[in-house]
């Protein structure tokens, strides 16, 4: 084994009825995340209302998020190589 992929499709908003909203800093979301009250002042964090043009979903299709595990010396001992 030479490495490892991962890949997660993520949902991308509908540029038509996106709106921003406030974020609760409470949020397990946001915690996990290491968002701060500064982060959110300088970013617009947004969500998809629904519209005609995607169905009342908010979303226009998805993107791929990928991640790649080299195998080097010590993942190999870690899996028993």
């Amino acid at each position: 084994m030479i490495g490892i992929v991962s890949q997660w499709l993520a949902r991308q908003l509908c540029q038509h009825c996106k709106e921003p909203f406030e974020a609760d800093l409470n949020s397990p979301v946001i915690r996990h995340l290491g968002i701060t009250a500064e982060d959110l002042r300088e970013h617009k964090v947004y969500e998809g209302k629904g519209c005609e043009v995607r169905r009342q979903t908010g979303y226009r299709g998805r993107t791929g998020l990928f991640e790649m595990l080299t195998m080097n010396g010590e993942t190999a001992s870690l899996i028993g190589n």
